[in-house]
């Protein structure tokens, strides 16, 4: 243990410094729900054109990867197809100029508050007030929890102004979001969302994601799911980089700042298998996702941080690793571990509950306990397999009907104002 560690590890138990912090920051504890600070100031629209709102913290370059750039694709598949108007309400971070000419050509940026006939719209949330206007028609796919929060209450004011029923709220849940937060006021409003009252249709990344969900009870409307599969590009930088050698390389996705990927679990994991591994030093460690500081996980072994890389340079590294480790503390898959897989590498990774990788690839080991001891066992076990030139595949994922059915249903569903039995 380091001096700092040390002394760090001191403070916690001292009571007089447990004193002396609450005395000097209980002044500044945050004591309301940041999501929620929201002004809002909703006024009738003139238009009454059928319009699909997607609701989205962000739509900025830095942000517009995984899950926002998952609901913008099917935002547009889904109000092309339903003759939607396309309006985007961006909640969090406004977006510039430039980058809305580039990503968004022929959308127009409207300001709070203004009424605007036009077909393709963005509008962003300035200053924590959401003024907008919401029309008869109107319809609205959440992203995150908070939007969902924000979807409710307009699809509220929207039916009590209107005197309509209240119009079904599209809800594309890519993780249990709960599970982001301690238990916290967080986690409450987040499982909130889900247990809405008014007609919800759920949008599920994954099969496996909704199979948890059917387990904990929820129910909606209406229940649909996509599978996302292996990036496109990575499938073709696959192509190309086929016949690359395999080193005593061994991948791992950390990502410190992100409590569900468990890097403290995994660097702990790394020093166990540094001492069961007996030519542990011949092997290179290589971590990419996030950058952090080269790490020491002993026996001469280092764990060097590649950070955030490219496609191309992520795969090439894929590969040209024999082994790889990436965990996911969420019924979620998460694509790290399948992309390792679908590019030969033995992959350690953990189960929860209904998640089973190795049903996918049988170059997954799939664990169900998650002990240093096991991880570091698994791993010494897959740097003796043979090294493979591409993944093994078990079964296909279930495409849940494939893309064309499941855009035309989520369209049907929208427009029914028949909150029907759930759909599977």
């Amino acid at each position: 243990m380091s001096i700092l560690d040390n002394l760090v590890e001191r403070a916690r138990k001292s009571k007089l410094m447990k004193k002396i912090y609450l005395k000097v920051f209980s002044p500044y504890v945050d004591l309301h729900v940041r999501e929620l600070s929201l002004t809002f100031d909703l006024q009738p629209a003139k238009y009454e054109a059928k319009r699909l709102n997607l609701l989205v913290p962000s739509i900025s370059r830095e942000h517009v990867f995984g899950g926002i750039a998952t609901a913008i694709d099917y935002f547009n598949r889904i109000a092309e197809a339903g003759g939607f108007q396309k309006r985007i309400i961006i909640i969090n971070a406004e977006p510039g100029d430039e980058e809305i000419r580039q990503y968004f050509p022929g959308y127009r940026v409207a300001v709070c508050g203004e009424e605007s006939p036009a077909e393709q719209q963005i509008l962003p949330c300035r200053q924590g007030r959401l003024s907008i206007p919401v029309g008869r028609e109107d319809l609205f796919f959440a992203t995150a929890w908070w939007t969902a929060y924000c979807a409710q209450k307009m699809a509220a004011w929207q039916a009590a102004y209107y005197q309509n029923d209240l119009q079904p709220i599209l809800y594309l849940i890519q993780d249990y979001e709960p599970g982001f937060y301690p238990w916290s006021s967080e986690y409450l409003l987040a499982e909130s969302t889900y247990k809405y009252a008014g007609p919800q249709i759920a949008l599920f990344n994954t099969k496996l994601l909704k199979t948890f969900f059917n387990r904990q009870g929820y129910c909606f409307t209406h229940e649909f799911y996509f599978e996302p599969g292996i990036n496109a590009q990575l499938l073709q930088y696959k192509k190309v980089l086929d016949l690359t050698r395999k080193k005593k390389q061994i991948l791992i996705y950390g990502r410190p700042s992100t409590p569900r990927n468990a890097f403290p679990l995994i660097v702990e994991s790394l020093k166990v298998w540094s001492k069961l591994q007996p030519d542990a030093a011949e092997w290179k460690l290589l971590s990419v996702g996030e950058k952090h500081r080269d790490l020491d996980v002993g026996n001469g072994v280092t764990l060097k941080s590649l950070g955030k890389l490219s496609l191309a340079d992520y795969a090439r590294l894929l590969a040209e690793s024999r082994v790889g480790l990436s965990l996911m503390v969420s019924p979620h898959p998460s694509y790290p571990p399948l992309e390792m897989a679908e590019y030969g590498l033995h992959v350690v990774t953990n189960s929860f509950q209904a998640k089973d990788l190795s049903s996918y690839y049988a170059n997954i080991i799939s664990l169900k306990k998650f002990m240093p001891d096991d991880i570091a066992a698994a791993l010494e076990q897959a740097t003796r397999k043979e090294p493979l030139s591409g993944g093994i595949k078990v079964k296909d994922a279930d495409s849940g009907g494939g893309e064309e059915g499941l855009i035309a249903g989520i369209v049907r569903s929208l427009t029914s104002q028949k909150a029907g039995n759930k759909d599977s």
